[in-house]
């Protein structure tokens, strides 16, 4: 049985384009501003460039937590006081943005040699079903001073992380 065609919701969708809305939609830049431009356009709520930041509380425990986990890599202001730290974010929600490993390795190498002191750790963050081929293909390579991650204990592991970092690279906005 053939699908049947949808000629209403065309257009629907006609005449929504021709109002101009989607125009407007399309020439803004960051993300929350196409939303804060939704919200006037279609419900005439008008917000900041203040409210339109998203914010996030961290608890101290997860703080702490990053904290220690630095520790135990010898990331510290006593043994290395002029480490840098730079998280590399390689996956994304849609696969099609995801970065290959070997993408990853060439970015290091590169960030490496553009390194005079020789000090900078790169964390190299991975969702849980990515972890172990993540932690098996930079062990199999041995990188000094790179550091698979994962929140996979509490949604707050990563924001923690992003604190102590100095620099953050990803492919998600």
């Amino acid at each position: 049985m053939p699908k049947p065609k949808r000629w209403h919701l065309r257009r629907r969708f006609a005449a929504w384009r021709s109002s101009g809305v989607v125009t407007q939609i399309r020439n803004q830049g960051h993300i929350s501003e196409q939303y804060a431009c939704w919200m006037q356009q279609f419900f005439g709520i008008s917000m900041t460039l203040e409210q339109r930041q998203p914010t996030i509380t961290i608890p101290r425990c997860w703080i702490t937590c990053a904290k220690l986990l630095f520790m135990k890599w010898g990331i510290d202001k006593f043994s290395r006081p002029f480490c840098q730290v730079i998280l590399i974010n390689p996956w994304a929600k849609d696969g099609r943005r995801s970065w290959p490993l070997e993408h990853v390795a060439a970015l290091i190498y590169l960030i490496r040699l553009q390194d005079p002191l020789g000090d900078i750790t790169v964390l190299i963050n991975a969702p849980p079903e990515h972890l172990t081929v993540t932690k098996k293909y930079f062990t199999i390579h041995s990188f000094i001073a790179c550091h698979v991650v994962s929140a996979d204990h509490n949604f707050f592991q990563l924001p923690a992380l992003l604190t102590q970092c100095m620099l953050v690279i990803s492919v998600e906005t």
